[in-house]
């Protein structure tokens, strides 16, 4: 994990010649926050998707409010 503009930043490379097959995917990545209920409603997230062939695609998101009690 590195910080940029304050913000972790993780990333995930494959070995050379490794692919990831279609389909769904989760990647988990570790944050430590104070102890204690965490407003998560201002995170974001941004993933940039980079093909064998160069081609690029990039998803944001957030998490939004945190439910329950």
């Amino acid at each position: 994990m590195t910080e940029e503009s304050r913000a972790p930043v993780h990333r995930w490379t494959l070995g050379r010649g490794r692919t990831v097959p279609p389909g769904p995917h989760a990647f988990a990545a570790p944050y430590d926050h104070a102890e204690g209920v965490r407003d998560a409603s201002a995170d974001t997230y941004t993933v940039l998707l980079t093909g064998s062939d160069g081609g690029r695609t990039t998803l944001r998101g957030g998490f939004g409010p945190r439910g329950g009690s």
